[in-house]
């Protein structure tokens, strides 16, 4: 149950936590056909072309949570602490094209057993700001696509120096109020695959 009155949680730490990452790739290999959200105590399923519709607009926040904490790191040529996951070769393409240093790789999986390899890395790294501006300004939202994502689709950036928690918090807020704007136009406008649904406790 996605409730929008409990959502206000610095971005910071949501993009960051190593099992956010694991979430991501447990995601990608069993998509989710459904969401249920509650809107001012009342409660919607979003099924069919609403949720692909819903899911546009959870790709849209993350895209806009990452250009705002871009645009809130002041230095020029800072180097941004980020993570994302991908495979071996995806990894190895990726940080060689955008001058990425790996700080930490760890697999998804274990490589000594055969029944449970897998080749997924979680990465942590370090990326001077203007590469991480061109990955920015690359992003589409099929990146973010379960049955097409990209590594770019992956990444998030660290803690760091340069973002505050009030910058954090700050983010949060406006990215969640324009993802609530939309899916309450959507409510409004009675769009398709949208019903009313029993209020679940999360």
């Amino acid at each position: 149950m996605v409730d929008f009155h409990r959502l206000v949680i610095p971005v910071i730490i949501i993009l960051v936590v190593g099992g956010t990452a694991s979430f991501f790739l447990a995601y990608g290999f069993y998509p989710k056909k459904n969401v249920n959200i509650n809107v001012g105590g009342a409660c919607y399923e979003f099924l069919g072309s609403a949720f692909t519709e819903y899911k546009n607009l959870d790709t849209q926040k993350r895209m806009s949570i990452l250009k705002a904490q871009y645009n809130a790191i002041e230095p020029p040529n800072a180097l941004i602490p980020i993570i994302f996951s991908g495979t071996k070769n995806e990894i190895t393409e990726f940080t060689d094209k955008y001058d990425i240093k790996i700080v930490e790789e760890q697999q998804v999986g274990d490589m000594n057993n055969k029944n449970n390899y897998i080749d997924k890395y979680i990465v942590k790294a370090m990326i001077a700001k203007p590469y991480f501006k061109q990955i920015l300004n690359a992003l589409t939202l099929q990146d973010f696509n379960p049955s097409t994502k990209t590594i770019q689709g992956s990444i998030g950036i660290q803690p760091n120096p340069f973002l505050t928690l009030e910058e954090g918090n700050e983010i949060s807020i406006d990215t969640n109020n324009v993802m609530k704007r939309g899916i309450q136009q959507m409510i409004e406008d009675n769009y398709d695959g949208i019903k009313q649904a029993e209020c679940r406790s999360s």
